[in-house]
């Protein structure tokens, strides 16, 4: 079980760091960059919330770790929380940027990279 702890931390770590490596911590919430225009680079490319997905890993391995029930509910209310507000930003995204968004919805995954098949000939 420590193994599988210490993982989901680097793993959290990792994926976080390098989100705020990419782009700015206001950027990872809004996908836009100064000019307006939509980021579908670094990780963007396979989800839309590459913040909130190191959130909940972090949450989950602060949990285990602490081997705490009340730190797992209180991040899962708090992710449920960010998954509302999710909601409501790409309602504004999608007002912002059309079908240019639309299309980068079905590219992506919103908290998970999604898995295409590969289609057969």
């Amino acid at each position: 079980m420590s193994g599988m702890r210490d993982a989901l931390v680097g793993r959290g770590v990792r994926r976080d760091r390098r989100c705020v490596a990419d782009l700015d911590l206001t950027k990872s919430r809004q996908k836009f960059d100064r000019h307006g225009t939509l980021v579908t680079i670094g990780p963007y490319r396979w989800i839309r919330r590459p913040f909130y997905s190191s959130l909940a890993l972090a949450v989950v391995a602060n949990a285990l770790t602490a081997a705490n029930w009340f730190l797992f509910v209180t991040g899962g209310l708090v992710f449920t929380l960010l998954v509302i507000r999710c909601g409501r930003e790409e309602e504004n995204l999608i007002s912002r940027f059309g079908d240019q968004y639309r299309i980068y919805m079905q590219r992506t995954g919103r908290f998970l990279p999604r898995i295409r098949r590969q289609r057969r000939l």
